[in-house]
C-alpha cells in the first residue's frame, strides 16, 4: 500500500504548514523554546534525525520495581520492609541509615529470598563493609556509595574526612574481590531537585562521574549506578534517560571501562505539592512511565504525602501498586521499546546529548567538577536555572494543579503534618556552599499556611 504514496520530505511538510498558516509567522506560532534552549517543532521527520548514529542498544530488557524506605526510624522502617517483602516487590532502597547498629537491628530478623536490598550509605569504611557481610542474606544487599554527592548536598565530606576520596578509592580496590556487592552510585537526583535543567543534569552527571574515573584505576572501576529523578515533562524525561545511557557509553569508551550502566529512577521532589496531594499520584505515575519508556533498570516510587508524613502504610501500598499496575496490567515490561522510531524523542535525545557534551567539556577544560563545586560555580548555575523556573511558576506559566492553579481554600484546614514539609536552614560550618533541594510550591504553601494561622 505504501508504494502507492510518494514519500514526503520534511521541507514539503513545512511548506504545507506555512500555507495553512495564511501568512502567520511559522517560528512565532508553531515553535517554542524549552528551558534547555531547545526549539520544539510542531512535527518531526526522519530527514532531521541521525537515528542510527544515536541508536542505543544497551537498554534493559526488563525493569525492576522498587520501594524507597527511610531508615531513620528503625521500627517504622522494619514494618515498611516487611510489607514490601510480602507484596513481592523486586527491590527496596533504604536510605538515611545513621550507623551500623541501626542497620543490624533493621535487617537482623528479616528473611530475604529474592528481593534486592539497595543500601545507600553516606559514610563508609572497610570494617563497616565487613560487618555488613556478616548480616543474614548479605548476598542480597547492594551497597551504594557516592562521597561527592554527600559533599554537594551537605557542603562537607562524609564525617568531615578531608582525605575521603583517597580512602574511598582504596576501599574499592581492597574490596574489589569481596562477595559483598558494592556500587559506585552517582546520585544525580540532587541536581533536578534543586532546579537544574536537563542539560545541566546530564553534564553534571558526566563531570561528577569523571572525578571517580580519574581517581579509581580502571581495572577496579565497576559498572556505575546513576540515580536520577524525573518531573512531569513526559517526553523530555524519556529522552533524558536515553541520553544519559548514551553519554555514559561515550564516556566509558574514552576511559576504556564497561559501557553499560544501571539507572535507578525516582520521582523528583521539585514538582510535588503539599496541598491537593492526590495530584502527586498522577505525577508519580506519569514519571514512572517516562522512566520505563526511557529505559531505566529500576523504578522507585515515592509516596504521595512523604513531605508531611513520616510513616503511612496505605500510601506505601499505593506507591507499590502504581508500579505493579504499570508492569502487570499496562504491560510496560521493557521487552519492547514503544518509543523506538519516534523522531521527536530521538531528536530530543540527540540535542540533549550534544548540549550536555558541550557543557561537560567546558567544565573539564576549566578544572573539573570538584573545582567548580569548590568555587560555587555549579551552585550558581543551578540557582539561576531554579530562579527562572520559580518565576515561571509564580507567573502561572508553569502550572501545578492544586497549588498555583485550581487551589481549594479548604486544603490547609484539612492538612495533617507529621514532619516539616519545608526546607530547613542549617547553621553549620561547611567547606563549600551546599546544593539545596527546593520544591516549586514551597513559597506559596508557606504563605497560605501563615495566613490561615494568623
Amino acid at each position: 500500500m505504501f508504494k502507492e504514496f510518494p514519500p514526503i520530505s520534511e521541507k514539503q511538510w513545512k511548506q504545507k504548514i506555512q500555507y495553512e498558516l495564511e501568512g502567520a509567522d511559522y517560528n512565532k506560532n508553531m515553535v517554542w523554546e524549552s528551558r534547555e534552549g531547545i526549539m520544539v517543532k510542531p512535527f518531526y521527520h526522519q530527514d532531521s534525525t541521525a537515528y542510527q548514529k544515536y541508536k542505543i542498544e544497551l537498554k534493559p530488557k526488563k525493569w525492576n520495581t522498587c520501594q524507597t524506605i527511610d531508615g531513620e526510624n528503625v521500627d517504622q522502617a522494619k514494618q515498611s520492609i516487611l510489607a514490601a517483602l510480602e507484596s513481592e516487590i523486586d527491590s527496596i532502597w533504604i536510605q538515611n541509615i545513621k550507623k551500623y547498629e541501626d542497620l543490624e537491628n533493621l535487617l537482623a530478623d528479616i528473611k530475604i529470598s529474592k528481593t534486592k536490598i539497595h543500601l545507600q550509605l553516606s559514610s563508609f569504611s572497610l570494617s563497616a563493609l565487613e560487618k555488613i557481610k556478616r548480616l543474614p542474606n548479605h548476598e542480597q544487599i547492594l551497597i551504594h556509595l557516592d562521597p561527592i554527592s554527600v559533599l554537594a548536598q551537605t557542603g562537607n565530606w562524609p564525617e568531615g574526612n578531608l582525605n575521603c576520596l583517597n580512602q574511598f578509592s582504596e576501599l574499592l580496590v581492597n574490596s574489589h574481590d569481596s562477595e559483598l556487592s558494592h556500587h559506585l552510585s552517582i546520585d544525580t537526583s540532587l541536581y533536578k531537585n534543586a532546579g537544574a535543567t536537563i542539560v545541566q543534569q546530564l553534564a553534571y552527571s558526566l563531570a561528577h562521574t569523571t572525578e571517580y574515573l580519574n581517581l579509581i584505576p580502571k581495572e577496579y572501576f565497576s559498572k556505575p549506578t546513576f540515580r536520577v529523578s524525573l518531573v512531569g515533562n513526559y517526553f523530555f524525561e524519556i529522552a533524558k534517560i536515553k541520553s544519559l545511557r548514551l553519554l555514559w557509553s561515550l564516556l566509558a569508551k574514552e576511559f576504556e571501562v564497561e559501557e553499560n550502566c544501571q539507572i535507578v529512577a525516582t520521582s523528583s521532589k521539585r514538582n510535588k505539592t503539599l496541598f491537593a496531594q492526590n495530584n502527586n499520584l498522577l505525577r508519580t505515575t506519569s514519571e514512572s512511565m517516562a522512566a520505563i519508556l526511557g529505559g531505566a533498570n529500576t523504578i522507585c516510587t515515592q509516596t504521595y504525602n512523604h513531605f508531611n508524613q513520616r510513616f503511612d502504610t496505605d500510601a506505601e501500598r499505593i506507591a507499590r501498586n502504581q508500579l505493579f499496575i504499570l508492569r502487570d496490567e499496562s504491560h510496560l515490561t521493557g521487552k519492547n521499546d514503544p518509543v523506538d522510531g519516534s523522531y521527536y524523542i530521538q531528536s530530543l535525545t540527540e540535542q540533549f546529548t550534544q548540549k550536555a557534551l558541550l557543557l561537560f567539556k567546558q567544565i573539564e577544560k576549566s578544572g573539573g567538577f570538584l573545582e567548580h563545586l569548590k568555587k560555587g560555580l555549579i551552585q550558581k548555575k543551578i540557582k539561576e536555572s531554579a530562579e527562572k523556573e520559580q518565576l515561571a511558576f509564580d507567573r502561572q506559566e508553569e502550572i501545578l494543579v492544586g497549588s498555583n492553579a485550581f487551589y481549594s481554600e479548604s486544603e490547609p484546614m484539612n492538612l495533617q503534618v507529621d514532619k516539616n514539609p519545608f526546607r530547613e536552614k542549617r547553621n553549620i560550618k561547611t567547606l563549600i556552599e551546599p546544593i539545596i533541594e527546593y520544591r516549586l510550591s514551597e513559597k506559596m504553601e508557606k504563605k497560605i499556611i501563615h495566613t490561615e494561622r494568623n
